[in-house]
């Protein structure tokens, strides 16, 4: 199970379907091929091989993947992939079947852990579950970077009659509205009621794991509460099923543990503006009978901070309920201690200044009356100023932020320019305090508020003001802090403190690089590589300055960096690394070199592919493959063997002739030519088979640049050849193939 702060990566993350979808396809088959073939076959390591080559693909977006079945449906991320795919309809269906509702993928998965985890699901017995076979489930779940959800499916039926009839007759409590409300608008289109299913046992859970599960937005889940409480609290509506809405916002109140401050804030806010646009009383106390009093304390106390005016029906309501005890059970001691607690925080919250100019003068007298028959009620006594409940808003930190937000506010609006700067300068002294106490969002709100101005027409000593303040962004003693809060456990790692670091410039990714290399959690690992190339091209000067003294695990990863950096500058220090006697920091500085578009990375390449160890030559090979150097074709050529070919000289010439082939480069025809028309050798049964391996890759190559090859194939006396060139002359098209 991933944790809230993977959560808030998946959600709202888009997906590259496509690939997803070729992902999908790929597993399907390795689980077939693996069902068909034995251990170690040929046809499983080439499907291992491509499931290897799409994996980066779908970690683009997100670190994390989470992949739902809903029978023969699949979700990735929270969005439906191609359901006509059949390839996808029988791995949902299979997964469905052994009682998976969701496998999470995790950046830094390789081919070698999907096999795995395949012939895991595969010895899984017929006719049972998953959730039956705990020591497979175990195994499962100890794999690094692949876990799955469970899920009991004694409650589901496959039939299409049986599904049916477990449906039929079945109503949908207001939390099963809400949980489908929640869902994307392809996965309502699936109509299978499998589906409700899935969302019934989802309920028994935490709304937590729904979200997690079904990768829900933010926007979505507050659309589908809105939509839910304003249908069944309409005028239209009846006060029947009571106990059904209690238990809606009760369940509500009880998940708020669960969600993070902003989505429990705009909770509260929509209840409040539902609760505050009735104009009938009704209905007003149709819901308020309904929501547990501490939710409406917490309602209120969100209205009061963010300043909204409260209806005078709301409150006249609110008095009159209290008076008639409406919302109080029979005798309960315990109980009455809690409502009289509740009702004086309702008391607090509405006695607060200013709150009777937003009403009428009748109801700014009942709001006055509650108050009094309240105090008079505690035995004449009236409520004295509680130091406990207000000291955190005299505290330095909440001061600043308050005083933060006011000058904000003032510097937007048309002022005097001796007054704008006055505001700067009390904005400087502001900066440190505010970055002391982590509060990140408000300094952010500081620099844009103040770039925003610098852009405008605005006089040199206002433009000065502005200067001196925007150049506290980018002190190295912010970098200092920056680099303390980043990775702290005291502190969030929020989107506001890589967006300072950013501003604080890149003077910042010594540090970060340091994090980098040494950080051993995948997630929080691929966050760090994310932000260290917004930086560009920057990041490869730091990079290149931390090569030398690194150990050879940490060279290959600031490899990597300087890759995906994109940049075009030569080094020394890079092309030195070809010396290093580890294989995989050799592969890497080529890989680098070529992105580099450096001329000596196509020569260190064919050294490489020429050399004698033969897992050099084979990675060398992949690397001429996914790289397409094309300019290494005419040097290929020439190291085909024909006079004499050994076994290894055999294996040689088929690969290099397969590179070439995928390169369709005509460049190389004319050395194949020699090739082609060779009658004498020593090894004549290996020169026949290059021969013909030669044939069958012409499909690579345009049929117009490789036609009188094909020609002299058709001559040949050798059927296979003919056989061969016939197949690429019946070809209408002369678009060259791909080849595996």
């Amino acid at each position: 199970m991933i944790d809230k702060a993977d959560y808030k990566q998946v959600t709202g993350n888009l997906i590259d379907g496509s690939s997803v979808e070729g992902f999908i396809t790929t597993l399907n088959i390795l689980i077939k091929n693996i069902r068909t073939y034995p251990p170690g076959h040929s046809t499983i390591i080439k499907t291992v091989e491509l499931l290897s080559t799409g994996l980066p693909d779908i970690f683009v977006s997100s670190p994390v993947l989470i992949i739902n079945a809903i029978r023969n449906s699949l979700l990735a991320n929270g969005s439906l992939i191609n359901f006509k795919n059949p390839h996808i309809q029988n791995f949902a269906l299979f997964i469905s079947r052994l009682g998976i509702a969701s496998f999470t993928l995790k950046f830094g998965l390789d081919a070698e852990e999907l096999e795995r985890f395949c012939r895991l699901i595969l010895s899984v017995p017929p006719h049972t579950h998953i959730y039956e076979q705990k020591n497979i489930l175990g195994e499962i779940n100890s794999l690094p970077h692949l876990t799955v959800r469970e899920i009991d499916l004694s409650a589901i039926r496959f039939s299409d009659e049986d599904t049916a009839d477990s449906t039929r007759g079945t109503q949908l409590t207001m939390w099963q509205e809400f949980m489908l409300g929640c869902l994307s608008p392809e996965l309502k289109k699936v109509q299978d009621p499998s589906l409700l299913e899935s969302i019934r046992m989802y309920e028994r859970g935490s709304l937590h794991s729904f979200l997690q599960a079904f990768a829900i937005p933010t926007y979505r889940m507050l659309e589908s509460y809105e939509a839910v409480i304003r249908e069944h609290f309409s005028p239209a509506c009846t006060a029947e099923d009571e106990e059904e809405r209690k238990t809606f916002f009760q369940t509500m109140h009880q998940t708020f543990g669960q969600l993070n401050s902003d989505l429990k804030e705009n909770i509260l806010t929509i209840t409040f503006d539902t609760l505050n646009s009735s104009t009938s009383e009704q209905p007003l106390e149709n819901l308020l009978k309904c929501i547990p009093g501490d939710m409406i304390v917490d309602v209120l106390s969100q209205a009061v901070l963010d300043k909204k005016v409260i209806s005078p029906t709301f409150i006249k309501l609110l008095s009159v309920m209290y008076r008639a005890g409406k919302q109080s059970p029979e005798a309960s001691d315990d109980w009455d201690r809690g409502n009289r607690a509740v009702w004086s925080r309702i008391e607090e919250l509405f006695s607060r200044k200013g709150y009777e100019k937003y009403l009428a003068e009748d109801y700014a007298k009942q709001l006055l009356s509650l108050s009094l028959e309240s105090d008079s009620t505690r035995g004449g006594k009236l409520s004295g100023f509680s130091c406990e409940e207000y000291q955190p808003a005299f505290q330095g930190k909440t001061v600043n932020r308050h005083l933060t937000t006011a000058l904000l506010f003032l510097m937007q609006r048309d002022i005097e320019e001796a007054v704008y700067i006055s505001y700067t300068d009390i904005i400087s002294q502001l900066i440190p305090e505010l970055l002391e106490t982590g509060d990140y969002n408000y300094l952010l709100a500081i620099y844009h508020v103040l770039k925003k101005r610098l852009k405008k027409d605005s006089s040199p000593a206002v433009s000065m003001a502005i200067a001196r303040t925007l150049r506290l962004f980018l002190d190295s003693a912010l970098s200092a802090r920056l680099e303390d809060d980043y990775g702290s456990p005291d502190k969030e790692q929020s989107k506001e403190l890589e967006e300072l670091v950013i501003i604080n410039g890149h003077q910042n990714l010594t540090w970060l690089i340091g994090k980098y290399l040494t950080q051993k959690d995948v997630e929080k690992k691929h966050r760090l590589y994310k932000l260290i190339h917004r930086f560009g091209p920057r990041c490869t000067e730091y990079a290149l300055a931390r090569l030398a003294g690194s150990k050879n695990k940490e060279i290959v990863e600031l490899l990597r960096l300087i890759q995906n950096c994109r940049s075009t500058t030569s080094s020394v220090e890079i092309f030195n690394l070809l010396k290093n006697n580890r294989l995989d920091v050799q592969l890497e500085t080529i890989r680098t070199l070529l992105i580099m578009k450096d001329p000596r990375a196509e020569k260190a390449l064919l050294e490489m592919l020429l050399s004698r160890d033969r897992e050099a030559a084979h990675e060398a090979l992949k690397i001429a493959r996914d790289y397409k150097v094309q300019d290494l074709a005419p040097a290929l050529t020439r190291q085909i063997k024909t006079l004499f070919i050994t076994r290894t000289a055999l294996t040689h010439n088929k690969a290099f002739l397969s590179l070439l082939g995928t390169f369709g480069n005509a460049e190389a025809l004319p050395g194949l030519k020699k090739i082609a028309k060779t009658r004498f050798s020593l090894t004549p049964l290996h020169l026949r088979q290059t021969r013909e391996h030669l044939f069958k890759t012409l499909a690579g190559y345009s049929k117009s640049s490789a036609g009188e090859l094909i020609t002299l194939g058709l001559q040949s006396n050798n059927e296979n050849i003919r056989a061969v060139c016939e197949t690429l002359t019946a070809e209408p098209q002369d678009e060259p193939q791909t080849l595996n």
